[in-house]
């Protein structure tokens, strides 16, 4: 994979020896080769949008989400991804509106569609987040929201290098809620659909 193999050529500016002999010259032609750990770590900002399920008279309110990314090549096309955001969701109705702050730690698998020679890169993945409770207030009373609420992912975004700048990703993500969204009522889960922008180390 060429974007993972970069090459430099210092000349004459780091010899090993002072070149005076013919066989210090012969010790200064030569070819390294530096290994590089294919870690990244990226900062992520987004809005977030909640969707109900379970409950017809409440609807989704909008929220944000900030943090920050560990991202791992396994492979040329592959990459596994270790994520720990705070954010904000919620649902409301006529009468009565819940407000959620959680942190998520996301854990998604991405395919990388190389676009060769272009700077923009197209990804696809999936994975599961654990969102650990972090307040939760029904008209602005206190109650208990299930900790940690279990999501299934899909993701799709893109990747945009900026060369030596790093990169900059726009990924768009839903999470599919697995449980119900309060300890106390059974009735409705919140589920949800965010966009983040990612800059790239």
């Amino acid at each position: 994979d060429e974007k993972r193999l970069s090459a430099k050529g210092y000349g004459e500016s780091k010899p090993l020896v002072q070149a005076t002999t013919p066989d210090a010259r012969a010790k200064n032609r030569r070819v390294d080769f530096i290994i590089l750990k294919p870690i990244s770590v990226s900062v992520n900002a987004g809005l977030v949008g909640s969707m109900v399920s379970g409950d017809d008279d409440l609807k989704g309110t909008s929220g944000f989400l900030i943090g920050s990314t560990l991202h791992y090549g396994v492979a040329s096309a592959i990459e596994l991804n270790l994520g720990l955001y705070y954010g904000s969701r919620g649902a409301k109705d006529i009468d009565s509106e819940l407000a959620l702050s959680y942190i998520e730690v996301p854990i998604t698998a991405l395919y990388l569609f190389h676009n060769k020679g272009k700077p923009l890169q197209f990804n696809a993945g999936a994975g599961f987040s654990m969102a650990l409770n972090q307040g939760a207030t029904w008209n602005d009373d206190d109650v208990d929201a299930e900790s940690p609420l279990i999501s299934a992912i899909l993701t799709g975004g893109g990747t945009y290098d900026l060369s030596t700048a790093g990169m900059l990703r726009l990924q768009l993500r839903y999470n599919h809620a697995t449980g119900d969204v309060l300890s106390d009522v059974d009735d409705f889960t919140v589920h949800t659909v965010d966009m983040q922008v990612g800059y790239i180390f």
